[in-house]
């Protein structure tokens, strides 16, 4: 009786508590693993998740319905980020490379390989030409979003790098991980400006 009565407590799902006023829309269930990141396009009609399953997907954000799944990396997908048009999308990985697909077809048009670690953060900047990533190596790397060159190597953080975003002029990158420091870089020479938070 006991038995029973645990497998059934087992198998009814918890019931979402929102707080007063908040509803929720809907659920999005296509991936098979955890959601590592997800995020909108710059008008918010479109929604990336990447996954555990190796996959970025891409929802139709008023409606939910799956437009389309990219595939192509070989280990978990960690971070997903769109240019500013919203025609372009990144992916960093556990496969140690940053892949760049066409948004509105699914196309990979490069792979970006030199990270030495996981890929564990990514960000445009705001004119979409240059791309940043980071991850479980440390060096923060730039580049070229069209041609897929690399820029620069940015070096001096001493553990995993965890987030990056520019500024609104895209002159000044930050970058932050799992060290105490928040780093400010000059885009243009890859200068480290100072660190936030360094005692």
């Amino acid at each position: 009786m006991s038995k029973k009565k645990s497998d059934d407590q087992h198998e009814k799902p918890q019931e979402l508590k929102l707080p007063p006023g908040v509803k929720l829309l809907r659920t999005l269930e296509q991936h098979k693993g955890d959601v590592n990141n997800v995020k909108f396009d710059a008008m918010g009609r479109t929604l990336a998740s990447c996954s555990d399953d190796r996959t970025v997907k891409l929802w139709e954000a008023t409606s939910g319905e799956l437009l389309r799944t990219l595939e192509g990396h070989e280990g978990l997908v960690r971070d997903v980020a769109f240019d500013p048009t919203g025609q372009r999308l990144a992916s960093g990985s556990n496969d140690m490379t940053v892949k760049l697909w066409e948004a509105t077809s699914g196309k990979l048009l490069r792979t970006l390989e030199g990270h030495k670690g996981t890929v564990l953060s990514i960000a445009f900047d705001p004119s979409g030409r240059i791309l940043a990533s980071g991850g479980g190596n440390m060096p923060v790397k730039l580049w070229e979003a069209t041609s897929g060159k690399l820029l620069r190597t940015l070096e001096g953080h001493k553990d995993d790098v965890l987030s990056m975003a520019f500024d609104p002029s895209g002159r000044i990158l930050a970058s932050g991980g799992r060290n105490i420091p928040v780093k400010l870089w000059e885009v243009a020479s890859g200068k480290m400006l100072r660190a936030l938070g360094e005692h």
